[in-house]
C-alpha cells in the first residue's frame, strides 16, 4: 500500500504478507484499517493542522490495528511499515517482515537503516 497524504503531511508506505488459509483477509483488512488509525489518533494535530507523528504513535496505531482485525483460525500477516513526514522517517515491523532503507548515489547502495525480525511468540 502506498499512500501519500498531503493534508496530513504525511507519506506511508505498507507492506501485509498474510499467511494462513485466510492470510490474505487479514492482510487486506489490515492495509485498509491501518490509514484510518494513523489519522484519527487523539492528540497527534500540530499547531498547523497536520498530524504528528512518534514511535509512540506509530505503535500505538498498529497495537489497535492488531485488536481490531478480526481472528482467523491459523491466519494472520505480518507487515513493515514506513511513514514519512517531512524529514523524518518512521519504520516499523511486526513478524517476520523485514525491510531496509537504502540510499542511492554514484550507482552505488548504501543500507542506511534494516529492520530486525520480530517474533513475539
Amino acid at each position: 500500500m502506498l499512500l501519500n497524504a498531503p493534508s496530513s503531511g504525511m507519506k506511508l508506505v505498507a507492506l501485509f504478507d498474510g499467511h494462513g488459509e485466510k492470510g490474505h483477509l487479514v492482510a487486506h483488512a489490515a492495509m485498509m484499517e491501518l490509514p484510518h488509525l494513523l489519522l484519527m489518533l487523539p492528540n497527534t494535530k500540530g499547531t498547523d493542522g497536520n498530524t504528528i507523528l512518534s514511535p509512540k504513535i506509530l505503535a500505538d496505531a498498529i497495537q489497535k490495528l492488531d485488536k481490531s482485525i478480526p481472528a482467523a483460525v491459523g491466519s494472520g500477516a505480518t507487515s513493515i511499515v514506513m511513514v514519512q513526514q517531512e524529514t523524518q522517517l518512521l519504520v516499523a515491523n511486526l513478524g517476520d517482515s523485514f525491510g531496509f532503507v537504502v540510499e542511492y548515489a554514484k550507482g552505488k547502495a548504501t543500507i542506511l537503516y534494516q529492520t530486525k525480525t520480530h517474533k513475539p511468540h
